[in-house]
């Protein structure tokens, strides 16, 4: 079960939750590519991104 199913969409206070799951660096490639990526931090600007969308 991934994290992301273990949440509420709606919080103690009754607010809304937005739930966005991403695969996550190295998640899109395969073989030695996906090893590399995870390494080197290629994909690391969808994490940046997803931080400066959740927390504007």
């Amino acid at each position: 079960m991934k994290l992301v199913q273990a949440l509420k969409d709606v919080g103690d206070d009754g607010l809304h939750q937005v739930i966005y799951y991403d695969e996550g660096v190295g998640a899109d490639s395969h073989g030695i590519a996906h090893y590399l990526s995870g390494a080197f931090g290629i994909g690391l600007d969808k994490i940046f991104w997803m931080h400066t969308v959740s927390c504007a």
